[in-house]
């Protein structure tokens, strides 16, 4: 496993974190299924810490994962780990700290390392989540009373929120979207690295092109290596990037990622020209759907004026 500084937090947190969302269940189960739930949450934790994974990422709104963290961290050791959950942004400061306190008590333990102001994603929540009044104020008590240990952010947003959220100095490490196939954020992992922020990169395998399920085509291109490997190793190597997130539902779920995570900490020769084999191919299918586009386009220009001529209505509205 690769560790890596995660920015202003001074944490050597390892270059995959364990995301915890998907290993929440319905609570309103028997007590069989709830006991296999938990056990399964357990396992996953602990395969986790044996491949080396110390960083953890949960949320209030990840269902009962906090509780399930938890049970994990209860009995495999708090040492163990890194903890990082998310708050809602909201205008209470009070509230804010109230919600860092049940997540305390849902994951048995007496400080969070790390608490993230959850979905900076429009201007107007900037705005608010950079507001000393509102829940950064709760933060920033929490912090003072050694309840939590920094503050970050997460967000789905682009350079335009996610650099002025980084120059506020507010924040020590952010969590955002940042792929090979979406990289409009290079800009952003960039200047966090020039502010000494850490980088989380969110669903790098789902939302990054379902690399759990690629294509034969892109399969072929990344040989030898997985696209997936691949994907990651690329992310890894961008500046400003700490750490990828694996959403593992189960035990097993990590294996497919371990190959990322291995010496040298750089791209490889072998790795460079099967991503340039990808990019080739992509330049190919971007003139194909680009053509296919225009005649879709077209096709669908040519209905809407067939559908007008008839009189048809579209959405309940007549064409006029």
């Amino acid at each position: 496993m690769l560790y890596r500084r995660y920015g202003r937090t001074n944490l050597e947190i390892s270059a995959l974190t364990f995301g915890a969302m998907r290993i929440p269940f319905n609570e309103k189960c028997s007590t069989a299924e709830r006991d296999k739930g938990e056990a399964n949450a357990v396992a996953t934790v602990r395969r986790a810490m044996e491949l080396g994974i110390n960083h953890i990422d949960t949320a209030r709104g990840y269902g009962n994962s906090e509780r399930l963290i938890g049970l994990a961290v209860q009995e495999l050791g708090r040492d163990k780990f890194y903890i990082t959950t998310k708050v809602p942004i909201q205008k209470s400061a009070d509230e804010t700290l109230r919600h860092i306190e049940e997540s305390l008590k849902r994951m048995n333990i007496n400080r969070i390392d790390i608490v993230d102001l959850h979905g900076i994603n429009t201007p107007e929540r900037l705005k608010l989540a950079t507001d000393t009044n509102a829940c950064l104020g709760g933060l920033l008590k929490a912090k003072d009373e050694g309840l939590i240990s920094h503050v970050s952010f997460s967000s789905h947003g682009g350079p335009e929120l996610l650099i002025p959220a980084m120059e506020t100095g507010f924040f020590s490490s952010a969590s955002i979207h940042f792929w090979w196939t979406h990289q409009r954020n290079a800009i952003s992992a960039a200047r966090a690295e020039q502010l000494s922020i850490g980088i989380l990169i969110l669903s790098p395998t789902e939302k990054g092109g379902l690399l759990f399920a690629p294509t034969p085509q892109l399969s072929n291109a990344c040989a030898p290596f997985t696209p997936l490997v691949l994907a990651h190793r690329w992310l890894l190597a961008q500046p400003g990037v700490t750490s990828l997130t694996v959403g593992a539902a189960r035990p097993e779920e990590f294996d497919a990622h371990m190959g990322a995570v291995e010496k040298p900490d750089c791209l490889t020769k072998e790795q460079l020209s099967a991503l340039e084999q990808c990019r080739n191919i992509e330049k190919k299918l971007s003139v194909a759907l680009v053509a296919r586009f225009v005649t879709n386009v077209c096709h669908v220009h040519k209905m809407l004026q067939f559908r007008k001529f008839c009189g048809f209505e579209i959405l309940g509205k007549p064409l006029t």
